[in-house]
């Protein structure tokens, strides 16, 4: 899988992850991090898509994710 673009909310403690996988499809994940002693990592939660295009994952997320669908705390890295 590779990462094609990752877009963090302001806080930093979520982002969103627009990849292409090995038969060429597209998808993105939504991730938040956590703080929990035993965790401290990024935490998926749970977002699966399969698009033709990049563009077309970006479109799937702006439309299931809350914070990114609103036009807020996005930044692209």
């Amino acid at each position: 899988m590779k990462t094609i673009q990752t877009i963090y909310s302001d806080c930093r403690k979520r982002r969103v992850i627009i990849f292409q996988r090995e038969d060429g499809s597209f998808g993105f994940d939504e991730e938040h991090f956590s703080e929990e002693p035993l965790e401290v990592a990024w935490l998926q939660a749970g977002y699966d898509s399969h698009c033709d295009t990049a563009e077309r994952a970006m479109v799937e997320a702006h439309g299931r994710v809350g914070w990114l669908a609103e036009g807020r705390d996005d930044h692209a890295a």
